[in-house]
């Protein structure tokens, strides 16, 4: 992973639908205008549209990543396989070009929809696994 040049700290929104585009777009007070509700919540109109959601804080020694995939690939070695001797036929592995993921900014907190748990399940999931592999023997 690389990190651009351009990183910087957001508030990632998880929208409920299907926006087809992909890229920057310019989002300006005309078209976003989040306002915080008494529940807790944040409510904002994308298109006529009215979106919830809440405020879901990342936990402390944690940073999330926006990454996106580059153009730029990486060619890895190919590593001197085992060869039995029925294998002497077989032609030898070619490299393989790896992807190169950029960050495009970092986030330490998300808005996700009101009934969505199963995003804030799988975060505190993976949070965990990560913890469980990393503790010290």
């Amino acid at each position: 992973m690389s990190k651009s040049s351009s990183s910087d700290n957001s508030i990632v929104n998880i929208v409920p639908c299907r926006i087809n585009h992909t890229g920057t777009s310019k989002v300006t007070k005309r078209y976003w205008q989040p306002r915080s509700e008494t529940d807790g919540t944040e409510t904002a109109y994308f298109r006529g549209r009215r979106l919830r959601g809440r405020v879901i804080n990342m936990p402390e020694k944690y940073t999330g990543l926006v990454l996106r995939t580059s153009a730029k690939t990486i060619i890895e070695p190919t590593s001197p396989a085992v060869q039995d001797e029925d294998e002497d036929d077989e032609e030898p592995e070619l490299p393989v070009p790896i992807k190169v993921i950029e960050q495009v900014s970092n986030f330490d907190k998300m808005i996700l929809p009101p009934a969505d748990d199963t995003m804030v399940k799988g975060v505190e999931e993976w949070i965990a696994f990560a913890e469980a592999i990393h503790k010290p023997a």
